[in-house]
């Protein structure tokens, strides 16, 4: 098959090969005859006529009285076209080329005896110039035109033979080009039937058994081998592939039964497995909810007493504005509790990890707590320093009252303004004692809430263990931000009089409320976290379960 493939690409080479050479020589040919038809013989029979008119004319001047009325030009004057057959025969073939050149020597020569003619009647030697017209102008005129008739027959030859040329060869080319497509057409056939009987018949054979390999017909027998080499391996491979179609069979059932069987174990390990957790780390996250719950009611009661302490220091603080009192508030608290659970992923793990953040997120509430208490004892300690003051106040109006008795009428305006300011020092020591106790009221919350965020750290670590220990063999994504920041400037650094302290107390009572409330979020954010947490636990055991 090979070989038969073989002998077309060097037939087909072959014949493109000859059909170039006859084509290239049946251009050149045609070229030719195209070229030297294109020379017209009017260059020719233009330039004969033209020595000829010039002849006469050169008769006529030697008759008239032998006085020139006007001299012929040369070759270059009178003949374009032949100065055209010049330029043109560089190209010709050598033998009209040839023709042409003597043609030209001899028209030079007529055209020289001709200026020599005119140049004698311009003299007026007369005698001179006949004798010159009859003799070498009147011969070389002659031999011009003897000489450019030969030209025209040889132009013609030359012609006739490349017309005759052109045909022979377009002929050879047309029998060459049947020859060879009628060799190809029987040895095309040829290939043909064999490539029909050799290959392609096999090939549908083993294309037959192919597709029923495909729709799992593996019954089938392999095709019979071609005595072609490659086509006998294919077969032969198809046989092999039948057998490896059939064990693959046999391994897939296998592989199936075995896949069933881990699938069913894996749906009761899951099941079990959910059934723990729920159970177990269910109770944990109702416990965190509850210490939520409780934290949140500390904080409410804290918010309370907090608002109750901010209206009373107000009031103390209105009165001393009446007293003329600058009060300068130097304190700014900020804090920022917020607590966000997202969703519960698919490890364990991560949901430990959201836990323990919890912990130590509750731990940082609990330390903001301690610290709310720490600034209680402080409004307490302002309290008690304003309370000292009242005292002191209210002694000074003693003794203002009795100086203005003394002084009698002259101290009587002295006496009501004593009086003011032992009024004022009463109102000051009843508010004092009444933001003590709010202040009481807040300490005691405080140590709820603080009790509250115990048991729920206590509560939250252990679901924590509980988280730890299941990571191996479910990882699950709790992710858990609590960003519990708190920042307390007290002011009131000097105490230089009731008025500043008592302004200095309303900051820090102020303080307490915004910790207070920034507490309260915190408590109701875990409570919301605690929620969401009970919810995704109980999503995370139904997808164990589903899986």
């Amino acid at each position: 098959m090979m070989a038969s493939f073989a002998i077309i690409f060097a037939l087909i080479g072959a014949s493109a090969y000859l059909v170039k050479n006859l084509t290239t020589k049946l251009i050149a040919e045609t070229r030719d005859a195209v070229w030297e038809a294109s020379v017209p013989a009017d260059y020719v029979y233009i330039t004969i006529s033209d020595r000829w008119n010039g002849h006469r004319r050169t008769i006529v001047n030697l008759n008239k009285d032998h006085h020139a009325s006007g001299t012929g030009g040369g070759l270059v004057e009178q003949s374009s076209g032949w100065r055209e057959l010049l330029s043109l025969s560089v190209d010709f073939p050598i033998d009209i080329k040839a023709a042409i050149d003597r043609a030209n020597d001899k028209l030079r020569a007529f055209d020289a005896a001709k200026d020599r003619t005119d140049e004698l009647v311009r003299l007026q030697q007369f005698r001179e110039a006949s004798e010159n017209f009859y003799g070498p102008q009147t011969e070389t005129l002659d031999a011009f035109s003897e000489e450019a008739a030969r030209l025209l027959k040889t132009m013609a030859a030359r012609i006739s033979e490349v017309n005759r040329r052109m045909e022979q060869t377009a002929e050879m080319t047309l029998v060459w080009l049947a020859q060879i497509g009628t060799a190809l057409l029987v040895l095309i056939s040829s290939i043909t039937i064999l490539l029909q009987i050799g290959i392609i018949n096999p090939i549908r054979r083993m294309n037959h058994v192919m597709q029923r390999l495909a729709s799992g017909d593996y019954d089938v027998d392999a095709p019979k081998v071609s005595r072609l080499v490659e086509i006998g391996q294919m077969g032969a491979t198809i046989g092999i592939f039948r057998a490896s179609l059939v064990e693959g069979e046999k391994l897939r059932r296998q592989q199936d039964e075995q896949r069933n069987i881990v699938e069913t174990e894996r749906r009761e390990f899951l099941r079990r497995l959910a059934l723990a957790f729920e159970s177990k780390v269910g109770v944990i996250v109702q416990s965190v909810i509850e210490a939520a719950r409780g934290l949140h009611t500390a904080a409410d009661k804290m918010s309370r007493e907090t608002e109750s302490a901010t209206a009373q220091a107000e009031a103390v603080a209105a009165a001393a504005q009446d007293a003329n009192a600058n009060v300068r508030t130097v304190a700014d608290a900020a804090g920022s509790l917020f607590a966000s659970m997202r969703g519960v992923g698919s490890q364990i793990r991560t949901s430990g990890d959201r836990i323990r953040y919890t912990v130590d997120q509750a731990a940082k509430a609990k330390l903001d707590i301690q610290t709310l208490d720490t600034a209680a004892l402080s409004i307490g300690s302002v309290a008690e320093v304003i309370k000292a003051f009242a005292a002191q106040t209210n002694l000074l109006s003693l003794n203002a009252t009795i100086e203005a008795a003394r002084a009698g009428d002259a101290g009587r305006g002295f006496g009501v303004v004593a009086q003011e300011v032992k009024s004022l020092a009463l109102r000051t020591a009843g508010a004092t004692s009444q933001i003590a106790e709010r202040i009481a009221a807040i300490q005691s919350a405080s140590t709820a809430t603080i009790g509250s965020i115990h048991s729920m750290s206590h509560s939250i670590d252990e679901m924590a263990e509980i988280a730890s220990s299941a990571s191996d063999a479910i990882a699950q994504q709790i992710e858990t931000t609590c960003l519990i920041a708190t920042n307390v400037n007290e002011a009131a650094q000097k105490t230089a009089s009731v008025t500043r302290t008592i302004g200095e107390a309303s900051v820090a009572i102020q303080t307490a409320g915004t910790l207070v409330a920034r507490v309260l979020d915190s408590a109701r954010d875990l409570n919301r976290t605690g929620e969401i947490l009970a919810k995704e636990t109980q999503q995370f055991a139904e997808i164990i379960r589903v899986t």
